[in-house]
């Protein structure tokens, strides 16, 4: 009976002491990364991408994990500049409590618990950083207690770009500082490490688009040499499929996926905003070098954003000169006949001529069809002459012009039967197949809108580079051209008395050795 009662006594004595143990554990519930040791100038601020404005981090910390009183776990990314200092704090409560982590502001208490953490990669290696151990403080009564803002044992490697998908921290808990340590739980969270201090579009920092950050330090991750980041994050933009970080349904952002709606959207945030329908994930190369540009410049990297355009050789913009000009519109009169203008082969004077949408319309005489020249009419001051003032284009591949320059070329492809109808009732003879499958652009097109009146490539170190396309480096102008144009010219929509559109494409010149400087560069 006696050996049975010491028995039952120890037996007793090991459920209770385990019970006690139990009761004094302790779980982390929110943790918390703070403007670094070097200041908050190696403190990077993220923003929500698109239109909304909503800033991820704050101006100086940002609540990066916190365990939900349902049980779910917020989490938000951190960025630091590399040769940084994290400062982390958590929050820590007994299990089964239920209060909430209030900041100490100076009336912290101790109490019995200490804390310490190690840091872990998203594959558990440790990261040779630490969070030393630290006795806890509460706030009055609060059952939750806090691990008050304390910096990492080691910097973030100076110019050395990172990426943490998981930036793990694993919590540790005792009754002493010196042990023995217990679990209290691991958190992660994404964290981000630039190459260097990024560069604002004003004097002071301001929040960057996440996908931009996201993209750069994933690309570059482990990099350490300017020219490699920059290399490593073109390499993305010629992949030609850039999504957005963290969007649900994976879609490739387009350029010019819709010729018409892209034309109406201005500014980066478009492109990136997280909605529905043909106008937003879609941009033109303003909003394309805009988004290589944030990217680069959040890696404290930076270049020149060129524009192109078409000019003559007389250094006016435009391909056309006045000269060129009286001879396309006698092109144009001659191909449709010879009662376009009230005096015939005299363009200076077209009386007759309307205005659609700013654009010159001729109306064929006794056709019903009209002829629309993308262009304006401009005054002569001094003369009150009334002129067509053609706007130049360029035509970026592919193209079949091999029946020549200065003449008209119709994108018809061979089973379309399309009757151009000459004032006298007679055919315009139709020249097929001119549009071949284009250039692939960003969002995998294949075959995107390919006649512009101007467009913008980014210049770095000395090269070109065209991330509409995911094209370069381009070491000078000639390059550019000779990859991506086909030739020079304007064209003209033909509305027929059925109403249907088309589009005549008039050729001026094919892209040579010899007038490449056709093509101006305006920015350097």
């Amino acid at each position: 009976m006696k050996r049975l009662f010491i028995t039952l006594s120890i037996i007793l004595l090991f459920v209770t002491n385990s019970l006690t143990a139990q009761s004094g554990d302790i779980s982390v519930i929110r943790v918390e990364f703070f403007s670094p040791v070097e200041g908050l100038d190696y403190w990077v601020r993220i923003k929500e991408d698109g239109l909304s404005n909503i800033e991820l981090s704050g101006p100086n910390k940002t609540k990066a994990w916190m365990l939900n009183s349902d049980g779910s776990i917020l989490k938000k990314p951190v960025a630091y500049v590399s040769g940084s200092t994290p400062r982390i704090s958590a929050c820590f409560k007994i299990a089964g409590s239920n209060g909430n982590c209030r900041n100490a502001n100076g009336q912290a208490v101790p109490v019995k618990y200490f804390a310490k953490a190690d840091i872990l990669d998203e594959f558990g290696t440790p990261l040779g950083m630490e969070l030393p151990s630290k006795q806890l403080v509460k706030s009055g009564s609060n059952t939750v207690f806090e691990y008050l803002t304390e910096a990492i044992t080691s910097i973030f490697e100076k110019n050395k770009t990172r990426y943490f998908d998981q930036f793990k921290i694993s919590w540790k808990w005792s009754r002493s500082i010196d042990g023995p340590w217990e679990d209290a739980g691991t958190t992660d969270n994404r964290l981000y490490v630039t190459h260097a201090k990024p560069i604002y579009p004003g004097s002071l920092a301001s929040p960057i688009f996440h996908t931009c950050l996201y993209l750069g330090c994933v690309a570059a991750n482990n990099q350490t040499q300017d020219q490699n980041v920059f290399d490593e994050i073109n390499q993305e933009f010629a992949t030609k499929c850039i999504k957005r970080v963290d969007d649900p349904e994976g879609n490739c952002l387009n350029y010019y996926g819709d010729p018409i709606l892209t034309r109406q959207n201005r500014g980066l945030e478009y492109l990136l905003e997280n909605a529905s329908g043909s106008a937003y994930e879609d941009g033109r190369c303003n909003e394309w070098v805009d988004f290589l540009t944030e990217t680069i410049n959040a890696q404290g990297l930076d270049g020149q954003q060129i524009k192109v355009l078409p000019y003559n050789p007389a250094g006016s913009v435009g391909v056309f000169s006045n000269t060129l000009e009286d001879t396309y519109l006698i092109e144009v009169e001659q191909f449709f006949g010879n009662s376009l203008f009230p005096t015939p082969n005299d363009p200076d004077n077209p009386t007759n001529v309307l205005l659609d949408d700013a654009d010159p319309v001729l109306n064929l005489p006794g056709s019903g069809a009209r002829l629309i020249l993308h262009g304006i009419k401009a005054i002569n001051q001094g003369t009150g002459l009334e002129e067509l003032v053609i706007i130049s284009r360029f035509f970026v591949k592919k193209w079949d012009f091999s029946n020549g320059e200065n003449q008209f070329y119709y994108d018809q492809n061979e089973n379309e039967n399309v009757d151009i109808v000459n004032p006298d009732g007679s055919l315009v003879q139709s020249l097929f197949g001119a549009d071949q499958i284009g250039l692939g652009a960003q969002g995998l097109l294949d075959n995107p809108y390919s006649i512009f009146d101007d467009h913008v490539l980014f210049k770095y170190n000395g090269q070109y580079y065209d991330p509409s396309y995911g094209k370069g480096p381009f070491a000078d102008k000639y390059s550019w051209v000779n990859e991506l144009l086909d030739g020079y010219g304007t064209f003209l929509t033909y509305i027929n008395p059925q109403g249907l559109i088309y589009y005549l494409i008039w050729l001026h010149q094919l892209p040579s050795s010899s007038n490449y400087t056709t093509i101006k560069f305006i920015g350097e």
